[in-house]
């Protein structure tokens, strides 16, 4: 028998934050009630009558689900202009609701970089989805310029804070745990090798070394913890040039690449600042996730941040040295007033979107 809805999307492993979402939205689901399942895209993942792993043949998957899929409503939370175009199918050929969540920047790079038939039936797909769910302001202004969207897109911040769980912070590496107990203070980044189309570092791990070099004769125990996440677009041998390029400053002492972790959430807890000097980016989960947890986070101001955020200009290294060498003179005034900015879950909006679609809501 087929459920009500349809979710494509990824479970983690590999973490990223479309991943860390979906694995926290999914028991919200059952709470509510929601009849779903999940066609996971990510990895091999599965979950007895919720889960099903598609990772393997995801393509090959949605072109038969194109034709084949019987759950009469559609929830997709990929990033491939394919699946957007093809909601006019599933909404105008098969019938079924359709509710597109957008929670980076591929909307806005697959708009300005494909030619205009790709860009006439993304618009079309966007027209004919039911709702449209956007991480920030910065997705729906690109969705204003696509179209007349507005009266169904929801802006709703992708974080959905984690149940803490004492022994999930003895899952972090015995390796992590030991440098950050080493090392004071401790700055925190994550991101994968991923370069840009002109050649420049998309999460900063080059700016990053480079502010540890600029701050380690004022905090000769500083320590920086690199968390490196998987992702499709990911360049290891630029992994391994900022593993020399670490080496070749003397950094080791005060570097450590952590390799991804099952459960990451309790690392906020272990560090001082957290940085985030992305040049693209969308609502960015580690960013809440880091005024969540009290920690003074530094970000690029390439696109809206949540308040009581500190920011700097994106891609200027000085300004990100000033940044977090004032944030770190006055860390403990910082901590405090981080305290002031809670980081609210809008979960309980999505679930009653998804349930409106499917007929599922108060009457």
């Amino acid at each position: 028998m087929p459920r009500q809805l349809a979710i494509s999307g990824p479970l983690p492993p590999p973490y990223g934050g479309v991943g860390i979402h979906v694995e926290r939205l999914l028991p919200h689901l059952d709470r509510a009630g929601v009849d779903y399942r999940l066609y996971n895209t990510a990895g091999p993942r599965e979950i007895p009558d919720r889960v099903v792993s598609v990772a393997a043949h995801k393509k090959w998957w949605f072109f038969r689900y194109l034709f084949l899929g019987r759950e009469p409503s559609f929830f997709t939370l990929g990033n491939h202009w394919q699946v957007w175009a093809a909601t006019w199918f599933l909404v105008r050929v098969r019938g079924k609701k359709v509710v597109i969540a957008l929670h980076g920047e591929h909307l806005r790079w697959a708009w300005e970089s494909k030619g205009w038939l790709v860009r006439k039936v993304i618009a079309r797909g966007f027209r004919a989805a039911d709702r449209i769910i956007a991480a920030n302001t910065h997705i729906s202004d690109v969705l204003d310029q696509i179209g007349d969207f507005a009266h169904k897109t929801l802006i709703a911040p992708a974080f959905i804070p984690p149940v803490w769980r004492d022994e999930d912070q003895q899952a972090l590496s015995q390796e992590f745990r030991t440098f950050c107990a080493e090392h004071d203070p401790v700055i925190l980044g994550t991101g994968a090798p991923v370069l840009m189309g002109d050649g420049r570092d998309l999460y900063g791990i080059d700016m990053t070394v480079k502010l540890a070099d600029q701050l380690r004769e004022s905090y000769p125990r500083i320590g920086v913890v690199w968390s490196l996440i998987e992702a499709l677009h990911g360049v290891p041998a630029y992994a391994e040039k900022m593993r020399q390029e670490v080496e070749r400053r003397g950094l080791s002492e005060h570097w450590l690449f952590s390799p991804p972790q099952e459960v990451f959430y309790p690392a906020y807890k272990l560090v001082d600042v957290l940085v985030r000097p992305t040049l693209s980016d969308g609502d960015a989960i580690t960013v809440r996730e880091g005024l969540h947890f009290g920690r003074p986070t530094v970000a690029s101001d390439v696109v809206p941040r949540p308040e009581g955020t500190i920011l700097f200009r994106s891609g200027d290294q000085e300004d990100l040295e000033r940044a977090v060498r004032q944030t770190l003179e006055n860390l403990g005034a910082e901590r405090e007033r981080v305290k002031a900015y809670r980081q609210d879950s809008v979960v309980q909006k999505e679930i009653a979107l998804l349930q409106e679609v499917i007929g599922e809501g108060p009457e």
